[in-house]
């Protein structure tokens, strides 16, 4: 349905609608974040990868906050992460 793999290797461990935007989902797991728009007209799904830079986090995971900005993501090791989603 999108025409290229989910992510390279990784299964997604969580996922989330965004509350106010039926078309949007974010997906999570072991060294990535997704945020994908599903094109119901076509229909495709498009995915966006966040940048994580050298965090290196197996995600286990999300809740999307109240106003669809952030995206809180925890870890196995205990830590609660925050991405911007907003765009």
């Amino acid at each position: 349905i999108c025409g290229k793999p989910a992510h390279s290797g990784e299964s997604a461990l969580a996922m989330a609608w965004q509350h106010h935007n039926a078309n949007r989902l974010i997906t999570c797991g072991s060294r990535h974040v997704r945020v994908w728009h599903v094109d119901i007209s076509q229909p495709k799904l498009h995915p966006m990868d966040a940048s994580l830079g050298n965090l290196k986090r197996v995600m286990r995971c999300l809740d999307i906050g109240t106003n669809d900005d952030f995206a809180y993501i925890g870890t196995t090791t205990g830590e609660v992460l925050k991405f911007s989603i907003a765009r």
